[in-house]
């Protein structure tokens, strides 16, 4: 299972003196400062700035999908089927939600998690949405909303209070693909078969 972005994006290395003046260092160091787009990649000789070609409406400069789900047959390295990942629910030009809720595919960080039972869970969209796709045919069985982006790979565990399967993602959000931010982890049941 892969989550793609087709995006173009850019890097240019910051030669480290500037990065230093700059104060870009590495998050949880005294005196560090936090940019937009900038990573500090301490011990070497550059820090990274980097980001994705958007028009003036901040919105990427390439046609739809942006982002989309890949499912690879590990046995012969071909794709069983994509499908674009994600609507424009809470996307839109400047940022501003426009509210649809067709599949389009928007952009995507995170990954997702496949069980044994052949269900793809995934929230990495910039939506606030967590899905559960049916690995077989690629249809959304299952959705719930988030409290925040889920910029994270879900996880899968048995409560060996309650016997059951759950299914776990962090709801951190990632302002640097524009999806709402905040610090919530969500478990959800998986029923009985």
């Amino acid at each position: 299972m892969a989550v793609t972005n087709w995006v173009p994006t850019w890097q240019l290395l910051v030669p480290r003196a500037i990065a230093d003046k700059m104060g870009l260092k590495p998050k949880g160091v005294h005196g560090a400062k936090s940019a937009r787009g900038f990573w500090s990649q301490a011990g070497t000789p550059f820090a990274m700035e980097a980001g994705s070609f958007l028009s003036p409406l901040e919105v990427p400069c390439s046609k739809p999908p942006f982002g989309v789900l890949y499912a690879v047959d590990l046995r012969t390295g071909k794709i069983r089927w994509e499908r674009p990942l994600g609507t424009m629910r809470d996307s839109g030009p400047f940022g501003i939600p426009v509210g649809l809720t067709i599949a389009m595919g928007v952009l995507t960080s995170g990954g997702a998690l496949i069980t044994e039972g052949g269900l793809v869970f995934v929230a990495a969209t910039q939506g606030r949405t967590f899905r559960a796709i049916s690995l077989a045919d690629w249809k959304t069985l299952w959705s719930a909303r988030l409290p925040a982006g889920g910029q994270a790979v879900p996880m899968t565990y048995f409560s060996p209070k309650s016997g059951r399967q759950l299914v776990v993602v962090a709801a951190g959000g990632k302002g640097l693909i524009q999806s709402p931010t905040g610090d919530s982890l969500v478990a959800y049941g998986l029923p009985d078969l």
